[in-house]
């Protein structure tokens, strides 16, 4: 029994730290956070996201405050992506992620937007 509780308890843990996937030209939002001495709008922040069939975007940052930068993402394509950063400021630079999944849109006919 208390094998089980703990295989539980572990499984519970491994899927809370997945990130859900994101519906196809819905956004999600990835957040860096890094001390800079000079104008935090002057740095310079951008993630290359690599997709499904060789897709590609380059989405730029956008400084939220209080250390934080942000780079929000719509997938374009149905698959898995992931990112790299580069930036002007060392503690940015080089940043990735793997294993961002996005699933078909639930409601495809909202938008006439152009896939990359």
């Amino acid at each position: 029994m208390h094998k089980i509780f703990v295989i539980l308890i572990l499984l519970r843990v491994a899927l809370s730290t997945m990130a859900a996937p994101i519906e196809q030209f819905h956004s999600r939002d990835f957040i860096f956070k890094a001390d800079t001495t000079g104008n935090p709008f002057d740095v310079e922040l951008a993630a290359d996201f690599t997709g499904p069939d060789g897709a590609r975007l380059r989405v730029p940052e956008f400084y939220d405050g209080d250390g934080v930068w942000k780079i929000r993402f719509s997938p374009t394509r149905v698959g898995e992506w992931s990112f790299l950063t580069t930036s002007s400021l060392g503690a940015l630079n080089g940043k990735s992620e793997s294993g961002i999944v996005c699933v078909p849109n639930r409601h495809p006919n909202f938008s006439n937007v152009t896939t990359a």
